[in-house]
């Protein structure tokens, strides 16, 4: 057989403290040891190596109990590690790997850490790799000490996990019950989709209100923008008008006060030399007097350090003197430790020739001990031999009359059982016959119910159908209405701005402008228009058409009798340049069309543009003459067609393209944007706007009507569906109620059932028994009196054998050996000791020399610093005797220098006096100065808070400034930089129209400017919901369905190894006991997933009885039956049993391992075990001892390898 456990480590498990390897080379090894020696954490590693996590299985508390704890020798452990090694060369592990190792490891901190050959993975990795192996669970696999009949006393419904394991379906329970897990989760997902689609619902009807309200306050925000413009320009120009005429004034004040303060810097400079020269005599005195301080500083100092020198002198000498001493004890020390070591070596010498002597004696008695032991044990085993024959044939003359007796008593029950089992047999029938009526009647009865429900739940479906349908509908209604509503409100503001720019002549120029206001004052005869207001063109010519009209866009109609006042009015008020006509009267076609321009598809402008009649020679004058191109999708493409066709342009003719290029006769092509577009566009746009909006209010009344109506329909659905699910709950009640009577009546007619054919093959089985007994009791007879006659003959031996054994006395060889041994370990013992004090003294004697050799250094050092010190205090007599000469000469200079300090201040008083009268009249001019300066800081201020307004409203601004206004330019950012109308003169009603459209705004209230972001977020997190509701849905039922066909292999799988163990179970029940009956029931044989299983056993020569009522030794073999059956249905790598052969007696030991050596052909076993009987079975032998550390120890013996030698030496 090819074992599958190839080793096992152990290192800091429980009593394991130490590292220890186990190899199981054999199919069975058993593991001896006295009580208490750890062979049961070896049972419990394997448990946890493989995953275990109930600490009552592995006698434990928690993860620390699995750690080493210490002893008073051994500290504790700070890990636990075991890794179990397994052969896969066949593939018995789904992994793709030779070797498998598994290691768990636990630390004291209760963390747990799995590897897989070496690789971190986690406890899930390791139940699926065995799953399908059978060491799963470990209910059967691995039993404990004490745990053997655990099978019998178990309820039925905890029993049948061991089939379950057996069957290999614990990873399709597990697979299951993680489906029924996702199921839940998915369920719950599903009821949380709902939920939040409820939430979103009035959130997103309340966002899109939010969103429209945004809109339009961007909306209006930008109009008021365009008006801001206008309005900053205007201030922004005044403002700083009136800053550099401040400024000027300023400039002016700054001169007189430079003036006043030149005439005070005059005067100062003079104070300033007289006080320069009265400083320099001063600090002349201070520098004498600092230098006298110095000397005598200096004179204290060489004083101070004298008397220092002075002591260290005297400490010097002592110091000298300490060290001289120290020197001649060393000395002494080193002699003593030399003498110490010479006779340490002698004693060395002398211990070496007794361990030899020692030595030799050992081995002598050790040879002589090894042949009378030899010979002792050849005579024990010779004895055991006989002894077991005689056991043997004892126990086979026991059983022979146990089974004559039971043989004879079951003769006389076989017949008593016959009669009740018929009896019986006829009563169950009578009883089923009115248990079927009923059960009949019960199913027509659940198949109605089961009709009624089903068309009420169809109903209940198709509602909700219909009622998703209809709100799918009510919110594609809602949004389109939002959409509506939302572009309607766009549509009218744009309106309204398009109307306000076009009665405020919103980006026409200025002159145009001002002319246009002076004509309302009256300043002119008649009113004036503006050109572009006049024409229309279809809008893919608008900007082609503006190319061509150019300045004269936005320029003005003003009658001819009033164009000298218009032109002196904008020369007056320098209010800009505009282009002025009238309205074209006297104009006249001077030329035909240019046919080969239409022949290229160019259109005139002439053609394509709409005014009133009386502008139509307005329309000719600036008109006339210009081409359209045409039919060119691409702008590029456009102008290289009319730069080939300007060629073929008459003197005034001028091409355009759609994209607004310019090309006239003379070779000028004027390109690129033009933004008076918008004159021409706006009167265009504000038609369609208005045609727009009546257009959405028909949508909106249209839409409005229709979600009316289905607010109805869903009204009257959701009445439906109350009535539809009330009714379908009293359904399913009576249903439920139903299907339960008609179980309990199935169930009632299979036990019936069940208990008849019981009856009737136990009186077949009688029968049958009766005919073995009858051959069993004659051959019985025959077996007693032939194991009479060999037992005698063995007794005779086995006397013999004991008489042989006593006249051998090896008692006096081993008081030898035990002197001998232990003489040569003290002395071994003696000679280390030895040796540790020799080294000792070689330590002491050099460290002796290295301290004589420092004091030596240091006494040299101390005669150097006496030296230094005697020269260093001579040097510091002669400088105190120099510092006293040169204090007597500074004191000589300091009193001329004092008088001539009193003249320069008296000099200094006059100049003073006229200094500050040249300081009073500079501080008038510079209090001038300050008035003009504040002004300035005012109109400055104002500036800058002008200017903070209007990056507060427009951001980026490029300012214009003045020249005596110092300004930041803006970095050129392109469009990011908003540019501020040049206006010198704004409308009396801009203010008023700003303060409106401010209200308008203030209105609206709080506006949220994230409210279209968010609408749009929420709006696809709601399409993305309905959309993973409908994936849940499915899920759902995907779920559902794999839940179903792994409950069918489960109930498939069980049934078929339950009926293969039963049929093991009963034969291996009569061989074990040999004979009696036992048999295996299903307590719910319909719901095979679920149901429990019940042992009805009876012993040879009883009735039967509750499993409760037998012996110890009976549940073993009981126990032991049940676990063979499982194990030769569905065979596991392999199988430890932890002293499962406690409770048996010899003969039943033997028949166990019987059982045991046959199964071992296909299964691994692990014996722990104290049986003698059992260990002969073994192909390995390991011994487990606990040493005085409390630490396990093992010796390991593979029986096949082993020599006669060595037991004679045991």
């Amino acid at each position: 057989m090819s074992t599958k456990l190839q080793s096992l480590e152990l290192q800091g498990y429980k009593t394991f403290a130490q590292k220890v390897r186990l190899e199981f080379p054999g199919a069975i090894t058993a593991i001896v040891g006295p009580n208490g020696s750890g062979k049961s954490n070896v049972s419990d590693a394997i448990r946890w190596v493989l995953g275990e996590q109930s600490y009552t299985l592995l006698r434990g508390r928690k993860t620390m109990d699995m750690i080493f704890a210490g002893s008073d020798q051994k500290a504790r452990a700070g890990m636990a590690s075991v890794t179990i090694t397994f052969r896969n060369e066949d593939g018995w592990l789904p992994i793709d790997y030779d070797e498998v190792a598994l290691t768990r490891r636990a630390y004291r901190s209760g963390e747990n850490e799995y590897h897989l050959n070496g690789q971190r993975v986690r406890l899930k990795d390791i139940n699926e790799l065995l799953g399908q192996s059978g060491l799963a669970e470990r209910t059967y696999t691995i039993i404990g000490q004490g745990l053997i009949d655990t099978a019998l006393a178990l309820k039925a419904d905890e029993r049948r996990s061991f089939f379950e394991e057996a069957a290999g379906i614990g990873l399709f329970r597990g697979r299951r019950d993680e489906a029924v897990g996702r199921l839940d989760q998915t369920r719950r997902n599903l009821e949380r989709i709902s939920d939040i689609l409820a939430e979103l619902e009035p959130r997103l009807a309340s966002l899109s209100k939010q969103a429209k309200r945004a809109k339009e306050y961007e909306s209006l925000k930008a109009d008021l923008k365009a008006l801001l413009r206008d309005w900053y320009g205007y201030h922004w120009h005044k403002s700083q008008g009136e800053l550099s005429a401040a400024i000027r004034g300023v400039e002016a004040q700054s001169r007189i006060a430079a003036e006043a303060r030149a005439r005070q810097g005059e005067k100062e400079r003079l104070v300033n030399q007289i006080q320069a020269r009265i400083k320099a005599e001063r600090d002349a005195i201070g520098e004498l007097h600092r230098s006298l301080s110095q000397v005598h500083a200096a004179k204290e100092r060489a004083a101070r350090e004298a008397a220092i020198l002075s002591e260290r002198l005297i400490a010097a000498d002592r110091s000298l003197k300490q060290f001289g001493e120290e020197s001649e004890l060393n000395q002494v020390e080193y002699q003593h430790q030399e003498e110490r070591l010479a006779q340490t070596q002698q004693e060395i010498d002398r211990l070496r020739k007794g361990i030899e002597t020692a030595g030799a004696e050992k081995k002598r008695v050790e040879a002589e001990l090894e042949t009378q032991l030899a010979e002792m044990n050849t005579l024990r085993r010779r004895l055991s031999d006989q002894r077991n024959q005689s056991a043997a044939k004892e126990n086979d003359k026991v059983r022979v009359k146990a089974r004559l007796d039971e043989a004879r008593e079951r003769l006389r029950s076989i017949d008593v059982s016959n009669r009740t089992f018929e009896e019986t047999g006829k009563k169950a029938e009578s009883e089923l016959a009115g248990i079927r009526e009923k059960l009949r009647l019960a199913a027509e009865t659940v198949s109605a119910n089961e009709a009624a429900y089903q068309a009420a739940a169809n109903e209940l479906a198709q509602v909700r159908q219909e009622a998703d349908a209809l709100l799918t509908e009510r919110a594609a209604i809602q949004s389109a209405l939002a959409e509506i509503r939302t572009a309607q409100s766009q549509k009218k503001a744009r309106l309204d701005v398009l109307t306000s720019a076009d009665a405020n002549l919103t980006g026409v120029n200025q002159g145009a402008q001002f002319l246009v206001q002076a004509a309302k004052k009256s300043q002119l005869t008649k009113a004036v228009t503006t050109i572009g207001a006049l024409f229309r063109f279809p809008k893919e010519a608008e900007t082609a058409a503006a190319a061509v009209l150019g300045e004269a866009l936005d320029g003005v109609i003003v009658d001819r009798s009033d164009w000298a006042a218009a032109a002196g009015l904008l020369r007056a008020g320098n209010n800009g340049r505009v282009v002025i006509s009238d309205d074209g009267g006297d104009r006249t076609m001077e030329s035909g069309p240019n046919e080969a321009l239409l022949a290229a598809g160019c259109v005139p402008l002439m053609a394509i543009v709409e005014a009133e009649p009386e502008y139509a020679a307005l329309a000719r004058r600036f008109l006339d003459g210009a081409y359209l191109i045409g039919g060119e999708a691409d702008a590029a493409e456009a102008f290289r067609k009319a730069d080939v066709l300007r060629s073929v342009l008459r003197p005034g003719e001028t091409l355009v393209t759609a994209a607004g290029e310019r090309f006239d006769g003379d070779g000028v092509v004027i390109a690129g944007t033009n933004p008076k577009v918008a004159l021409l566009s706006r009167k265009r746009e504000m038609r369609e706007l208005a045609a727009e909006i009546e257009r959405i209010g028909t949508s909106e009344a249209s839409e409005n009507a229709k979600l009316g109506d289905l607010a109805l329909r869903v009204n009257e659905n959701s009445v439906r569906q109350s009535a539809i699910s009330e009714k379908r709950k009293e359904l399913a009640a009576a249903l439920d109620g139903d299907r339960k009577a008609h179980s309990r009546l199935q169930i009632d007619v299979q036990k019936q059932e069940q208990f008849i054919a019981f009856q009737r093959q136990r009186i077949q089985e009688n029968e049958a028994q009766r005919e073995k007994l009858m051959i069993q009791i004659n051959a019985d007879r025959q077996a007693l009196a032939a194991a009479e006659c060999a037992l005698e003959t063995i007794r005779t031996e086995i006397r013999a054998l004991q008489d042989a054994i006593h006249a051998i006395h090896p008692e006096e060889l081993q008081s030898q050996l035990q002197y001998w041994t232990i003489e040569y370990t003290v002395t071994g013992k003696s000679i280390r000791e030895a040796e540790a004090r020799a080294k000792e003294a070689a330590a002491q004697m050099e460290r002796n020399q290295a301290r004589i050799a420092a004091n030596g250094e240091k006494i040299r050092a101390i005669e150097d610093e006496i030296a230094v010190i005697n020269e260093r205090s001579e040097t510091l007599r002669r400088e105190e005797t120099e510092s006293g000469a040169e204090a007597k000469r500074i004191e000589a200079a300091i009193q001329p220098a004092e008088g001539r300090l009193t003249a320069y201040d008296q000099s200094a008083a006059a100049a003073q006096s006229d200094f500050q009268s040249a300081q009073q009249r500079s501080a008038a001019a510079e209090k001038s100065l300050m008035i003009a300066q504040l002004e300035v800081s005012r109109l400055q201020n104002g500036l800058d808070s002008l200017k903070s307004r209007i990056e507060e409203d427009f951001g980026l601004v490029s300012f214009d400034f003045d020249e005596k206004v110092i300004g930041q330019s803006t970095l050129p950012l392109g469009d990011l930089v908003s540019e501020l109308a040049s206006v010198e003169e704004i409308p009396e009603s801009l203010n008023d129209q700003i303060q409106r459209m401010k209200s308008s705004i203030r209105r609206m209230g709080p506006i949220n400017p994230e409210a279209i972001r968010e609408y749009d977020e929420v709006q696809e997190r709601y399409a993305f919901l309905k959309t993973q509701l409908a994936d849940v849905r499915q899920a759902d039922k995907d779920l559902r369905e794999v839940i179903v066909e792994l409950e069918e292999m489960m109930r498939t799988a069980f049934q078929t190894t339950f009926e293969k163990v039963q049929s093991e179970f009963r034969d291996l029940f009569t061989r074990l006991f040999g004979g009696g009956t036992a048999k295996l029931v299903l307590t719910d044989p319909d719901d095979l997933n679920s149901s429990g299983i019940d042992i009805q056993a009876k012993l040879p020569g009883r009735r039967e009885q509750e499993l409760s009522l037998l012996s110890g030794g009976e549940r073993s073999l009981t126990a032991v039956a049940l676990v063979f059956a499982l194990l030769r249905v569905s065979p596991t790598p392999f199988c430890v049993f932890d002293e499962v052969d406690a409770a048996l007696d010899e003969a039943n030991v033997g028949r166990f391992c019987e059982l045991l050596r046959e199964l071992s052909n296909e299964i691994q076993f692990i014996l722990i075990t104290h049986n003698r009987n059992t260990v002969e079975t073994a192909d390995v032998i390991y011994g487990v001892t606990i040493s005085k550390d409390s630490i396990s120890q093992v010796v390991s013996l593979r029986l096949d390898d082993v020599d006669q030698s060595y037991f004679s030496r045991a």
